[in-house]
């Protein structure tokens, strides 16, 4: 587990001891699965696309991608507009008297599910908590059983909308300038893997 060492406080021959052993286990396994890939025929396709791809990546995530930052200014602005709308009218159709805070799971399962809030009927619930589930997938699969003009069809349709504004906003807003920041040179650095699915 690479997160368990202070990289930064190791000696540099401890390094390189490290790395020579990853460069070494890399061949030992290269040398097997080569034989492998060969038997099941499959040795043309890393020859002719894995070994070229690889190069290709490496290159693109040590050139970085060059972000427009005014645009990214003006995109910010945007979101921070529609989140703002959006809450005003989850709050105008919302049950409770009081004001809410709707990135708070704890109140949004009270306004949905709760004998004062919308009173909806739960599928799923936490794990952790126990109290009934404000997932995506629990809102839409809510959402399914309920007319489409009532209020609270309106209430969890905004708050889908307004719970995939709020990731746009904290990955390719907030996320990139904290990356910014830190880089320094108006780049962000991806890292790619081929091998990997990842949802979500």
């Amino acid at each position: 587990d690479g997160a368990a060492f202070d990289w930064g406080n190791m000696p540099l021959s401890d390094m390189a001891f490290g790395n020579a052993m990853d460069c070494d286990f890399t061949l030992r396994a290269w040398n097997i699965l080569r034989d492998e890939a060969k038997s099941l025929k499959l040795l043309p396709v890393y020859e002719s696309l894995l070994k070229d791809i690889t190069l290709i990546l490496g290159e693109v995530e040590n050139t970085g991608i060059t972000i427009d930052e005014d645009y990214l200014e003006e995109l910010e602005e945007k979101l921070r507009v529609s989140l703002a709308d959006i809450e005003e009218e989850l709050q105008s159709l919302s049950p409770s008297d009081e004001e809410v805070n709707f990135n708070s799971t704890a109140q949004m399962s009270e306004v949905l599910f709760g004998e004062d809030g919308f009173d909806l009927i739960p599928t799923k619930f936490s794990t952790k908590t126990k109290k009934p589930a404000v997932t995506e997938e629990h809102l839409a699969s809510t959402l399914e059983s309920l007319e489409n003009d009532s209020n609270a069809f309106k209430f969890i349709t905004l708050l889908l909308r307004y719970k995939s504004r709020t990731k746009q906003y904290r990955t390719y807003v907030k996320g990139v300038e904290e990356a910014l920041k830190y880089n320094e040179d108006g780049r962000i650095y991806s890292s790619y893997n081929f091998a990997a699915t990842v949802t979500g």
